[in-house]
């Protein structure tokens, strides 16, 4: 999507703690991370699960294209940047400890190059939150009408992670339709 179109989505502000984040925030919690670890968010939207883990004491890096996301997520004091995930992020190969995306991949026809840059960039972990099948969703989609993309089954999801071949990977149904992926890179 464009950059004018996120900015419209993100005219209204932060979205906030919801109960899927709840959710979420239980999951990453159980994930074991060294104080140290550097983390990029791509697609950070509000900042909200970066500014979780800002506030585990991680080093913590936004992405995102849309300038109004960007200035909700600093207002949380979480570094942030603006670049476009279809161009390639600008990082060199292996820089980050975790790299994770929420809600951004469901976003492409063909998001295979998208999960391929945060391969590239991870040197250990890449972690995705995707849209599920669920009764939730269906409801979403009968509602908003999202993209066909937004449709994709949980096992489509986990056999693309699993084309980048990662030595570790598993992965977690979230209540109110969120499969998390974990993946760790061999």
């Amino acid at each position: 999507m464009s950059e004018e179109r996120w900015n419209r989505f993100w005219k209204y502000g932060n979205v906030g703690v919801t109960p899927t984040r709840r959710n979420i925030f239980k999951e990453f919690k159980k994930i074991y991370l060294p104080i140290d670890t550097k983390i990029l968010d791509v697609g950070c939207g509000s900042g909200t699960l970066a500014s979780f883990w800002k506030n585990q004491g991680y080093n913590v890096i936004g992405m995102d294209i849309s300038n109004k996301a960007l200035k909700i997520m600093g207002s949380k004091d979480v570094y942030c940047i603006k670049a476009d995930v279809t161009r390639g992020l600008p990082f060199k190969n292996d820089t980050f400890d975790l790299v994770y995306s929420d809600g951004l991949l469901e976003h492409f026809i063909n998001p295979k190059p998208i999960l391929e840059e945060i391969f590239r960039v991870s040197k250990t972990y890449v972690l995705t939150l995707v849209p599920r099948s669920t009764l939730y969703n269906v409801i979403h989609n009968i509602v908003l009408r999202p993209p066909n993309e937004y449709k994709r089954k949980d096992l489509n999801w986990i056999g693309l992670h699993k084309e980048f071949n990662p030595s570790f990977s598993r992965f977690k149904k979230i209540k109110y339709g969120i499969l998390m992926i974990l993946c760790k890179k061999g």
